[in-house]
């Protein structure tokens, strides 16, 4: 008989030495069961382990080999399993890897892109901001030789006052 224990996302992933995305794969393929605890609009994920009930027999097992051989009747040659195992896990991790080693280069060609793209918006500005500039001085100039060359000083014209009772 085995009974389920209710652990957040992290413990679960921390106890099946899985990462987090790949327990939410496998929770979206259905191979484990969770409940959803709802706060409003937003909801907290328990993820439902099973346990089985002699588990403190197998601990014990793994901390004293000798004892826990006997007591269980587990065969002592593990090794077949475990490299069965450590290869199906290694196979993983490795076409894991080589998806995230992927996925880094896609990332990387595309900000080399968007830089290239940003470098020449970057000429193309400055470009603009010299020929602005040119256009500027060129008005400039043409004002300044269009105007009539004043003294310096603006025309000072005399104040109406607009108050009828003013004194003079």
């Amino acid at each position: 008989m085995t009974t389920a224990t209710r652990v957040t996302r992290q413990d679960a992933a921390a106890r099946l030495q899985i990462s987090e995305s790949t327990l939410d794969r496998m929770i979206r393929r259905g191979e484990l069961a969770v409940e959803k605890e709802f706060h409003g609009t937003r909801h907290r994920v328990w993820v439902l382990l099973e346990k089985e009930p002699d588990q403190s027999a197998v601990v014990a097992a793994d901390n004293n080999p000798e004892e826990g051989e006997h007591s269980l009747g587990v065969s002592s040659d593990k090794s077949e399993h475990s490299s069965r195992n450590g290869a199906y896990s290694n196979r993983d991790d490795l076409a894991a890897l080589q998806v995230e080693v992927q996925r880094w280069k896609d990332l990387a060609e595309y900000r080399a892109e968007l830089l290239k793209d940003s470098e020449w918006r970057y000429h193309e500005l400055l470009q603009q901001l010299t020929k602005s500039q040119e256009n500027t001085e060129k008005l400039a100039s043409t004002l300044d030789r269009a105007l009539p060359a004043g003294t310096g000083k603006p025309p000072t014209a005399r104040r109406r006052v607009w108050w009828p009772f003013h004194r003079s």
